[in-house]
């Protein structure tokens, strides 16, 4: 009889001291959480940045015959993620995949065509409401990349060494 008593006694404490961990764990989580977000808030200084971006737009000063470009922005968490085309008929000559999101309290944008392995990576160097530029000296072209939002139209270009290519898109959506 003492043998079980002592038995259900260890248990008993032993189910008590697990309930005391894990509200202990749930508190730490709590607290971390709060944390987490009162950071973020201060070091995310602006989650939306990119916002005027989202939808989808077609170009308006195309330089190939016969040819359509367009770009779809959308939203995932606090990153952006792009789809740029080109269209001519009912094939696609060229695309990329663009993505636009914050690494080490910096912005980011990653692009990437469906030939390459991997993305090339630009940094921010110049962020307002109306416009953003990312730059990579490290490579050949384009070095510079740069959006600036007119409402329902943005201009965009990549340049680099002598070159510099214009690109006007339209809302579509």
């Amino acid at each position: 009889m003492k043998i079980i008593s002592l038995y259900l006694f260890v248990i008993g404490l032993f189910i008590f001291s697990c309930k005391e961990d894990k509200k202990s764990i749930e508190t730490e989580r709590s607290i971390t959480s709060e944390t987490l977000i009162d950071s973020t808030s201060v070091s995310d200084l602006n989650t939306t940045a990119f916002d005027w971006l989202l939808g989808k737009w077609q170009r308006t000063n195309e330089q190939k015959e016969n040819s359509e470009t367009y770009e779809y922005w959308e939203k995932i968490n606090d990153s952006y993620q792009g789809l740029g085309f080109t269209l001519k008929g009912n094939d696609t000559i060229w695309q990329e995949h663009m993505q636009l999101s914050k690494v080490n309290n910096a912005w980011q944008l990653a692009i990437k065509s469906p030939q390459e392995e991997i993305a090339t990576l630009f940094k921010n160097i110049q962020l307002t409401k109306e416009e953003f530029t990312f730059e990579n000296p490290d490579i050949e072209f384009p070095n510079i990349i740069n959006y600036i939002n007119k409402g329902n139209t943005f201009y965009a270009s990549v340049s680099g060494s002598d070159m510099n290519i214009k690109f006007e898109f339209k809302r579509l959506q």
